[in-house]
């Protein structure tokens, strides 16, 4: 709270990369009590525009460390899923690290989750990938919405 008593809101960021979550967030006046990627060029990136010390692999973070947060953003590993990958989906590694993002989820319990991945993630496997996540949301009570962005329609490449 600040002295107004307005309420910040608080997220972490999984698999944050350079930081499109943070940097909208931080436009909103979010906190980033948070953020996780295992890419060294990314992490180094995101602690020079945030000054936030990236951790590491999301595996080897013990969810009931981190501080209380309103929301969770998780734009977890595409490539098993992308139309020009080898479409192992949650038989990749990469695919697996949804579950972590459910450890997450489960142990905090954030008001919101948000997560990103690529359109073909709608139909890999049949859509049995999709409804796998689906699932798992709607078993922790949360309200599935979702959309696919064209990045074009607001004027970014």
């Amino acid at each position: 709270m600040t002295n107004k008593n307005k309420y910040i809101y608080k997220y972490i960021d999984l698999f944050c990369g350079i930081g499109s979550f943070h940097y909208s967030f931080k436009k909103l006046g979010f906190e980033c009590v948070m953020a996780s990627d295992i890419y060294m060029p990314a992490k180094e990136n995101y602690k020079k525009n945030y000054n936030i010390d990236v951790l590491g692999d999301i595996s080897d973070i013990d969810p009931s460390n981190i501080e209380s947060y309103d929301i969770l953003c998780a734009g977890f590993p595409c490539q098993p899923f992308s139309q020009a990958g080898h479409h192992k989906g949650f038989n990749d590694n990469r695919g697996t690290m949804f579950s972590h993002v459910m450890k997450f989820v489960k142990t905090n319990t954030p008001k919101i989750v948000i997560l990103e991945n690529v359109q073909a993630l709608l139909n890999h496997d049949n859509g049995k990938s999709f409804l796998k996540i689906k699932t798992e949301l709607e078993n922790e009570n949360y309200k599935i919405i979702y959309k696919v962005l064209k990045c074009s329609d607001y004027g970014i490449p």
